[in-house]
């Protein structure tokens, strides 16, 4: 990875233009789940069409040497909900369930055939876990 960003950050007028051609494709098959209406596919698409490739790409170099496990106990002082969709290919389930064993006392709320952009297929169960959360802390 660390040799593929400087690569990426050359050639990201290129990546920027080439991106217009068949961005919708790449986000179907990528960022949403098998059910996703084409409204979401849409939405996802344009949100990411906007963000230019240089900033992409200074993005994913954070990921190369991220760990943030140190923290996780810091996190479970608060009451933590964590949403994994199992049809999410960029941040698969295992590392939901993962987050959710490593910090203390968190639930995980495990979304049927829904992808990475879960926020938009399936914003009701997004919405009731954000006020669960809100629920309980307020109660």
């Amino acid at each position: 990875m660390r040799r593929v960003i400087p690569l990426l950050r050359a050639g990201a007028p290129l990546l920027d233009w080439g991106r217009q051609f068949d961005s919708y494709s790449v986000i179907r098959r990528w960022a949403v789940g098998p059910r996703a209406h084409e409204r979401h596919v849409d939405m996802a698409n344009e949100m990411i069409l906007t963000a230019p490739t240089h900033v992409l790409s200074d993005f994913y170099r954070n990921f190369v040497d991220l760990d943030l496990s140190s923290g996780l106990d810091a996190v479970g002082r608060a009451r933590t909900t964590v949403v994994g969709g199992t049809a999410d290919l960029l941040t698969p389930l295992k590392h939901s369930r993962r987050l959710a064993d490593e910090i203390p006392d968190a639930k995980l709320v495990v979304l049927q055939d829904v992808g990475h952009m879960m926020m938009f297929e399936d914003h009701e169960s997004v919405t009731k876990a954000i006020e669960d959360v809100l629920e309980d802390i307020t109660a």
